[in-house]
């Protein structure tokens, strides 16, 4: 229905000049971020930093109120393209503290912005004075050039050294220096500064004037001729961090750092992580002391040497041996449908739980201490650090644990975690796909032993969750597969414990591709509770189902041994009901996992 022009004025114009304002702050501050996350050209990125500010082209008003907030101007993107618009935000941001953000690399790849790159610089070189935040991306040469004078207001620095295309061709000659840390950026004068990151560096020193009074430390390194020399006396100089971020997988360990004469108390360092060998891990961690609650991240290019002493100070970090009761040792990002990478590991765990409280969460706390290991091909690190985990924890108190088939596959070595930690109620066991054989979950959580001395690995055990099956098929096709035989011995092993008076009362089957209804309800007649992707099963004729065979036939004593699972005769008619159902109806067979 058409109604006459409304000649009043907008009801948004009439909303008070500090709620606009707040508003145009979080559409700004939202484009931002987003741009931060994204990587292109100088041009793009400019052009999304600036897109809010089409928001102030609503009205006339709204524009007055943007052009009056000088914080709404003060972050500014340098590239190729912008000289007149920095300068116009100079303008509007007046003398509030500026958040600058320059790609000096992009400024030289185009030999035609000579003019453009000397706006650049000289914005860099007359406002310093007023930076709060700088997050500049250059080599050596212009980083001494553009930040030769003292920083009063600098507050959060962030470096990068872009590596040229040279460095990944090996005819091309690379410049050596280019990517090196000075010692006299702003003239050793910035007294603010609290958060620095540096990446991509080859080369630094430990004394470095920046390297003082920081709460936030970041630094990657990927030189071959790092120094660990005054690193200790370094980290003395920040009192007050909170977060601390070492990522050096090259750095030579003086001898002098292996055995700790004193150490280095941080009160406040909530954030730990680390990256390098397990010498440099172990040094970092005998030197310092943190709160017990305080995350450790630490990726290891693992080798043989020194194993066991970097898990010995894993273990002074992780508090006394009863507090650790959960455990993963998984691979890192995995997915279903991309390949598994054989050589990298993650153990994570270690929870500071006292005595008397819940022994694991249902929620699963962040990790106290997330270990991320890259074994080289051929070497066996990876064993060799079970075999240091196991004698430094093994009277851990260890109520959940989680295991990747990927990782952990001969049967001795799950073994081996079973035996050592007997009181674990939760067991998760992912990438089955991967074990060799298949059925390893199923052996090794079987009987042992034969008549009346049959014992169980794991007696505690009550939830189990299981990963990388492919139970979407019907039982013929399945009889044909690889999965059968490892299905079917893990049937028996349910069947088994329930048996003994050790039933597993929860089954987790998210983690497995597909499930088929069929191979559900099979399961369901020995597990009470099964969880489907988000949902626990409840089926009406499964229930049933369920009930109607409670009084299973007795399996001989030598197929239980094997593993394997004989059904009474209602247990095949089922079996056939539902093959047929397979056959029929694919829709009606499957749940997806």
């Amino acid at each position: 229905m058409l109604t006459e022009p409304d000649d009043s004025p907008a009801s948004a114009s009439l909303l008070p000049f500090e709620l606009l304002a707040k508003v145009f702050f979080e559409v700004r501050n939202a484009a931002q971020e987003k741009v931060e996350k994204e990587e292109a050209p100088g041009a793009a990125r400019r052009k999304s930093y600036l897109r809010w500010v089409a928001v102030t082209h609503v009205c006339r008003a709204w524009q007055e109120i943007a052009l009056n907030c000088p914080y709404l101007w003060s972050t500014i993107f340098v590239d190729n393209d912008s000289p007149v618009w920095i300068k116009e935000q100079l303008l509007r941001s007046n003398d509030m503290p500026l958040v600058i953000v320059a790609d000096l690399n992009d400024l030289h790849s185009d030999l035609t912005a000579q003019m453009v790159t000397t706006d650049a610089e000289e914005l860099v070189l007359k406002e310093i004075h007023r930076i709060r935040e700088l997050r500049l991306v250059a080599d050596r040469a212009k980083l001494e050039h553009l930040l030769c004078s003292p920083a009063p207001i600098l507050t959060k620095l962030v470096l990068t050294f872009k590596i040229s295309p040279a460095a990944y061709n090996h005819d091309a000659p690379r410049l050596m220096g280019d990517s090196d840390l000075p010692n006299s950026l702003f003239a050793g004068q910035i007294p603010s500064l609290s958060h620095l990151t540096i990446s991509g560096v080859d080369y630094f020193r430990w004394d470095n004037p920046l390297f003082r009074s920081l709460t936030h430390f970041e630094i990657s390194h990927h030189g071959v001729h790092g120094e660990s020399t005054g690193m200790i006396a370094a980290m003395e100089s920040m009192p007050l961090l909170e977060a601390l971020t070492l990522k050096l997988p090259l750095l030579r360990i003086h001898p002098s750092l292996m055995v700790p004469d004193h150490t280095i108390d941080f009160p406040r360092l909530r954030h730990i992580h680390l990256q390098g060998t397990p010498t440099f891990c172990q040094v970092i961690l005998d030197h310092l002391v943190f709160p017990e609650d305080t995350p450790i991240v630490l990726s290891v290019i693992a080798n043989t040497t020194r194993l066991p002493a970097f898990v010995h100070a894993l273990k002074l970090k992780s508090g006394i041996p009863s507090f650790l009761s959960v455990l993963s040792i998984d691979q890192p990002a995995r997915s279903k449908k991309s390949s598994y990478n054989r050589e990298v590991f993650r153990l994570q765990g270690w929870y500071g739980i006292q005595a008397g409280s819940i022994p694991w969460c249902e929620n699963d706390l962040p990790p106290r201490i997330e270990l991320q290991m890259v074994v080289s091909f051929g070497e066996d690190a990876h064993l060799q650090f079970i075999n240091a985990f196991l004698r430094e924890f093994a009277s851990a108190d260890l109520h959940t644990l989680r295991l990747s088939g990927a990782f952990v596959q001969p049967i001795r070595h799950w073994e081996q975690w079973f035996k050592c930690f007997p009181n674990v109620s939760t067991l998760h066991a992912v990438d089955l796909e991967c074990t060799t054989p298949r059925s390893t979950i199923a052996q090794v959580l079987g009987p042992v032993g034969k008549g009346d001395e049959v014992d169980f690995l794991l007696p505690k055990l009550r939830s189990l969750g299981i990963g990388g099956f492919d139970l979407s098929r019907s039982m013929c096709q399945m009889a044909l597969s690889y999965h059968a035989d490892a299905f079917a011995k893990l049937l028996g092993t349910l069947r088994r414990r329930r048996e003994c008076g050790m039933p597993i009362k929860e089954l987790d089957l998210k983690e497995c591709s597909y499930v088929g209804i069929w191979a559900v309800r099979r399961i369901a007649k020995v597990v009470p509770e099964i969880v489907i992707g988000e949902y626990l099963y409840n089926d009406d004729e499964g229930d049933a189902s369920k009930a109607e065979h409670s009084n299973d036939e007795e399996v001989s004593e030598d197929q239980r041994d094997e593993g394997e699972e004989v059904d009474n005769s209602d247990d095949d008619e089922d079996e056939g009901e539902e093959v047929g159902e397979h056959e029929h109806d694919d829709d009606d067979s499957e749940v997806a996992g």
